[in-house]
């Protein structure tokens, strides 16, 4: 049998070729067993719902004001608040129904503008004391040097520490629900001071429940009701000094309500408050009533004096 030999022909080189572009290995078969992380490693991290805290002197710093001034509103953090406007309103109720009613004489007979002395008793009362208060929270705060502050402090968290500043408010509004109450059938309670009674009272309870300068809505209610105290005046004692004294005062208080006003709108149209400047509309509606009155007491001033010059000359 013939025995193989090897040939003595060079070994064939393979085909030459043609030269491309380098290609990675395939993974194919490795990528599909590690699916699962091949998407942990695309996997985009969850956001973090929690909002981040911030440096430890403005936490601190935060911290310190909401323990100072950290109250929305009187309501907040003092659950005697509500025992405190029912003691109000029925000390008023009490007072009208039981007291002036029963000591002031002829109390309910209504004169010729329609209404009863006991609704000037009543009102002239509520306003006096209204300005004893208000006028010590200024002589205090005058002397103890922060009466801008007070001025724009909001309702703080310890109740106690406003608590004037609260019985003034509620006092307000506990003096225009009762006589809506109480003195409603006289004839001179019209549409005006209906308007006036129930602006009031909304404008003072949106004083009381949101974060408004205390010192200045405080202020602003304080010397419309000093103003009033001289329409009343006049009524239970008509003399030409009181006559005259009430165009003054009443001017004078409506001249400084609406300055208080003014100022705490810019304000807040400046950003400078919590509160939106349109919010002040039913404030400034009722400055409009009290602005009515107003032209009405002038010309009745301007009347009086020119009957007086008149009889002057005749005599």
């Amino acid at each position: 049998a013939p025995r193989w030999e090897p040939s003595s022909s060079p070994p064939r080189s393979p085909p030459a070729r043609h030269p491309g572009p380098l290609r990675s290995p395939s993974l194919g078969p490795l990528r599909s067993r590690c699916s699962f992380l091949d998407s942990v490693a695309v996997r985009k991290p969850r956001p973090l719902t929690r909002h981040p805290s911030p440096p430890p002197a403005e936490q601190a710093n935060e911290e310190t004001m909401a323990d100072v001034a950290g109250s929305d509103n009187i309501w907040s953090g003092h659950d005697l608040l509500a025992k405190d406007t029912a003691l109000v309103f029925g000390w008023y109720l009490f007072c009208k129904l039981a007291v002036i009613r029963n000591v002031v004489k002829d109390g309910t007979k209504p004169d010729k503008r329609g209404w009863g002395s006991e609704t000037y008793w009543a009102a002239a009362t509520h306003q006096a004391i209204t300005a004893v208060v208000w006028i010590s929270l200024l002589v205090e705060h005058g002397v103890a040097g922060d009466l801008s502050s007070w001025a724009q402090n909001t309702w703080l968290a310890d109740t106690a520490l406003q608590g004037r500043e609260r019985f003034i408010m509620l006092s307000n509004i506990a003096e225009v629900v009762t006589d809506c109450m109480v003195y409603q059938h006289y004839k001179g309670f019209g549409l005006s001071f209906w308007w006036h009674h129930v602006s009031t009272a909304l404008c003072t309870a949106a004083f009381l429940v949101c974060k408004a300068p205390v010192g200045y809505t405080v202020s602003y209610g304080s010397s419309m009701e000093v103003g009033g105290l001289s329409l009343n005046a006049v009524s239970l004692f008509p003399s030409p000094f009181t006559f005259k004294l009430r165009a003054v005062m009443y001017s004078a208080s409506r001249l400084c309500a609406t300055f208080l006003l003014g100022l705490v709108t810019y304000e807040a149209y400046l950003g400078r408050m919590s509160f939106e400047w349109w919010a002040m509309t039913p404030a400034w509606a009722l400055m409009a009533v009290n602005w009515m009155w107003i032209s009405q007491i002038i010309a009745s001033a301007l009347k009086g004096g020119k009957k007086e010059q008149s009889k002057a000359k005749g005599a």
